[in-house]
């Protein structure tokens, strides 16, 4: 969930929880995926599940029936999955996170609303370095398909690579995505092709201020020769430096904007790498990722 303060920033570190109580069954609202890990997608605890839900379900009721699930806050916080609990670990604060179509809601998990093919993922995760993770690439193709917080939104393809491009577009096709063909105020933007290119969009610009201010656990900087591709780890340190060749792909979000995908690298074969990564296999879990696919943050 997304924390407020950081006066309460203790007591909201884990995804908000209110026990529901609805009436009776509820209609049928349609399929929907859970999938349980723990340290940014590294450990898998509860498979990718799929199962019918009702409108009376909610997140944490779908949790609630493949995890041992225990609460905090008269039930309003979660604070343990299969006996992992949150809290602090080794001086660090680790905590349950969850987000549905790749998007980190700013609600409790009884107050979203699920809907047909939205895909849950519960995390415990280390959130030192990065207070809030907005958006992951993890359920791709989501939220292009099925949009995010009960809404779809158009999705654009802003290419600044020609031969990336048609890689891209390829897939996206693929993978059932239907792409706009101009822009609209809250469409979700793929903004694909090198860095230098890309920065130029103010909300890209961020992964430059790391983990922190992007919720993306790598950083493109400039040196005084060329540009380097930051790879951190989750304590959002360096974990390794690459230069030509390097690829990305992540999301971000600014505020409350529609999220940003940025399909990017350094030079025509870093575009090409990226662009090769819009895969469902290769992204899952995945918050973000590097070269070849690496999931990021490193391990």
């Amino acid at each position: 969930m997304r924390r407020a303060a950081p006066a309460v920033a203790g007591a909201l570190c884990a995804a908000l929880a209110a026990a529901g109580c609805g009436v009776g069954p509820g209609k049928d609202v349609g399929q929907v995926r859970l999938l349980v890990t723990r340290d940014y997608g590294a450990t898998i605890l509860v498979p990718t599940t799929t199962e019918d839900v009702k409108e009376t379900d909610d997140v944490l009721r779908v949790l609630d029936r493949h995890a041992d699930v225990g609460t905090r806050y008269s039930g309003r916080f979660v604070q343990s999955v299969n006996g992992i609990e949150g809290g602090r670990s080794d001086g660090r604060l680790v905590d349950w996170f969850y987000s549905v179509n790749g998007i980190e809601p700013a609600i409790g998990s009884t107050d979203y609303e699920l809907g047909d093919g939205d895909r849950v993922w519960w995390d415990h995760r280390d959130w030192t370095a990065a207070m809030r993770m907005p958006a992951n690439v993890g359920a791709f193709p989501e939220p292009f398909l099925h949009g995010y917080e009960g809404e779809r939104h158009a999705v654009v393809l802003d290419c600044h690579a020609p031969p990336g491009c048609v890689g891209a577009r390829s897939r996206l096709e693929e993978a059932g995505v239907p792409l706009a063909g101009a822009a609209e105020p809250d469409a979700i933007r793929i903004l694909l092709g090198p860095w230098p290119l890309v920065r130029r969009d103010p909300t890209a610009k961020l992964v430059e201020a790391g983990p922190s201010i992007s919720g993306v656990f790598a950083r493109f900087v400039r040196g005084p020769d060329d540009w380097r591709l930051e790879l951190l780890d989750e304590r959002g340190e360096v974990d390794s430096v690459r230069h030509s060749g390097a690829a990305l792909v992540a999301a971000i979000r600014d505020g409350d904007g529609p999220p940003v995908w940025l399909v990017t690298g350094l030079g025509p074969e870093g575009v090409r790498d990226a662009a090769g990564l819009l895969d469902e296999e290769t992204l899952a879990g995945k918050y973000a990722a590097g070269p070849g696919g690496e999931a990021l943050p490193a391990r």
